[in-house]
């Protein structure tokens, strides 16, 4: 009569009487036919208790995205069609922006559209700039959601209303950045990258994520370098794949004593989320 046909909701059979859907009834033709009594139940049609979103792709600087379909997961309909994104550059606007392509172009990208750096003007990243002290903990602060803290710096050589001041009270509460005296914190020094490893490798365990891979570092000519308070945390970056080594001409080296550029920060956390913030 035009009902609703939906999955099984109901089979009860009793003697020669039996008590099926209308999909059941079409399918089972020949079966029912010497029945004495047969009642069709119509089921009632799907109200599309849960969905989730499939086929979603994200743009990127060639190709179009796509924000995903709508699709009932009981019943398997789809309910809503998406819409394409336009292929855009999240960091279009910087006119020092490495080539699409490049190894530092896709850490760029996605440390823009994550808000966790914003260039040093607005229209320049200075990709090859040194990451320095107070741009690392800022941006790791933004990373873990801009967490308030009422904690006091014992550093007398900060800016009271400096941009940092936030992110610094922050990560010093929470012991993921330490002075580099009881008193100094001289947040213009350059960050090196065995200093950045340890940081790193102090935030991902505050924030509970899996810091126990540990990698041989042999493979690196320059392990040897790698100071006593960074061997771990260096050890669990290249477990990690976060750090990947360092071109130096003569092969690929740690260069823990190098300092890590703003690039190169970018493309570690990109890397760092991806794999370890679920």
């Amino acid at each position: 009569d035009g009902g609703q046909v939906g999955e099984p909701c109901a089979r009860a059979v009793g003697g020669d009487d039996l008590a099926l859907t209308n999909r059941d009834a079409a399918d089972r033709a020949d079966e029912i036919a010497g029945v004495a009594g047969v009642t069709v139940i119509h089921a009632a049609a799907c109200t599309h208790p849960t969905t989730e979103v499939v086929n979603a792709k994200s743009a990127t600087c060639t190709e179009n995205g796509y924000t995903g379909d709508l699709v009932c997961t009981v019943c398997g309909v789809t309910i809503g069609q998406g819409e394409v994104i336009p292929a855009n550059c999240p960091g279009a606007r910087f006119t020092d922006l490495p080539a699409v392509g490049s190894w530092a172009h896709e850490g760029i990208d996605y440390a823009v559209t994550h808000d966790l750096f914003r260039g040093t003007s607005k229209t320049t990243f200075e990709p090859e700039t040194a990451m320095n002290r107070a741009m690392l903990v800022t941006v790791l602060w933004r990373l873990a959601g801009e967490p308030a803290s009422s904690a006091t710096v014992p550093f007398t050589d900060i800016d009271a209303n400096g941009y940092y001041r936030d992110a610094l009270a922050w990560a010093y509460e929470h012991d993921i950045v330490r002075g580099t005296s009881a008193t100094t914190f001289e947040p213009d020094a350059d960050v090196t990258r065995e200093q950045l490893t340890a940081i790193l490798f102090r935030y991902a365990g505050q924030r509970g994520y899996d810091v126990s891979g540990r990698a041989d570092l042999a493979s690196f000519s320059d392990a040897g370098s790698v100071k006593a308070y960074a061997k771990d945390a260096m050890a669990w970056a290249v477990s990690a794949k976060l750090i990947k080594g360092t071109n130096n001409g003569a092969g690929v080296v740690l260069d823990p004593e190098g300092n890590a550029t703003r690039t190169q920060v970018a493309t570690l956390l990109m890397r760092f989320a991806e794999s370890l913030i679920k």
